[in-house]
């Protein structure tokens, strides 16, 4: 992802912010579920004017560092150097059936958002960073070559500059490298299938199939002619699906309330074998995950934050989960959605994205 000022007064500053701890794991840990408590969730900060929040990101500018995170409105910029530098950007708002969904990824200065809403700046919006903290304005927009301007997920391999974009059936490939204002259309991928999320690392392309109920690896080393290297089955919706760093490990999500997380291991020619698998229990639902090292972060909907340990692939365990401050006063987190590990710098520290109390950090130790 992206990079952070000096550990140590990131740390001062969430810990003059945040409740104080450190609190272990809260919660139940759910019929059967292994249980190591490894980990300590020590500080929180919630912050305030993010309604509906949804698909989160990182980005640095100069050297300032903020958290992105799509809402009902727009997106919402939130500095995590100082609470008060907060920036709203609007966007497109008018969902003709279920919640607003947005995802946002960076690159270079500009940040590119996607919605399921119709209405200004509808498409892919493009906003300028370069101007925080004073502001980020709305700098274009383009509309999908397919011509319908809604979509729920999108990921930009940084290196090349592509981007790729999520479709009802299959997956269009733009071309921001040469203009990033004026993106070009490239191709249109594995065209008949249902596509849910998607996560480019170097010339892979990782693939949740929603409704087709899979999950795929792509070589997408030349987008115009991209070669799929590995398909397995899910149980249910296929949601969400995340690469390790290094990636031969990828974990998966299924939206469905009875199936388990599920881990797998890669080989260097991009097949998938299943390698182990976790559940909560079978009335909650998880909605995105992300892998950093061997810990695997959890958005499980009314369950909070799932940490899992990873160093036993084939034996997942949970670590830690967080569903809302201890305080009576302070509601438990009850539509978890989105999930973010900082990069390194902070590397204590994760963003959560809830529907109803919008955005918080949490530091974990």
């Amino acid at each position: 992802m992206k990079t952070r000022p000096s550990l140590v007064s990131a740390l001062a500053l969430l810990g003059s912010l945040g409740c104080p701890g450190p609190y272990p794991f809260h919660g139940d840990p759910g019929p059967g579920a292994t249980y190591n408590h490894s980990i300590n969730f020590s500080q929180w900060t919630t912050y305030a004017d993010a309604p509906g929040a949804s698909g989160l990101w990182f980005a640095q500018v100069g050297n300032f560092h903020y958290a992105l995170v799509g809402t009902d409105r727009g997106l919402h910029i939130q500095s995590l150097d100082a609470t008060s530098v907060q920036v709203d950007v609007s966007g497109p708002t008018a969902v003709s059936a279920g919640v607003s969904q947005r995802d946002v990824e960076v690159y270079r200065s500009y940040a590119y958002v996607c919605s399921n809403a119709t209405g200004p700046n509808q498409g892919v919006m493009i906003v300028d960073l370069s101007g925080l903290p004073a502001k980020a304005p709305v700098v274009g927009s383009f509309q999908p070559n397919d011509g319908d301007p809604k979509a729920t997920n999108l990921s930009i391999d940084t290196d090349r500059g592509l981007l790729f974009l999520q479709r009802p059936l299959g997956i269009e490939v733009w071309d921001l490298k040469t203009n990033p204002l004026h993106p070009t259309y490239l191709a249109h991928m594995a065209s008949d299938t249902p596509v849910s999320d998607l996560v480019s690392q170097g010339t892979r392309l990782y693939v949740a199939e929603g409704s087709a109920k899979g999950f795929s690896i792509w070589d997408v080393a030349s987008p115009a002619a991209p070669a799929r290297l590995s398909h397995w089955p899910s149980q249910g919706f296929a949601n969400s699906i995340w690469p390790r760093e290094d990636g031969q490990v990828v974990g998966t999500v299924e939206e469905t309330p009875s199936a388990p997380i599920r881990f797998l291991a890669v080989n260097t020619q991009g097949q998938a074998v299943a390698a182990g698998q976790w559940s909560l229990d079978g009335q909650t639902l998880a909605s995105s995950i992300k892998l950093k090292g061997s810990r695997a972060y959890i958005a499980h909907r009314n369950a909070g934050l799932v940490v899992l340990g990873l160093s036993d692939l084939s034996k997942p365990n949970l670590v830690g989960r967080f569903d809302g401050p201890v305080y009576a006063a302070e509601p438990a987190l009850r539509d978890v959605r989105d999930v973010l590990p900082t990069p390194d710098l902070y590397s204590n520290s994760c963003l959560v994205s809830d529907g109803a109390k919008g955005l918080i950090q949490v530091t974990t130790y």
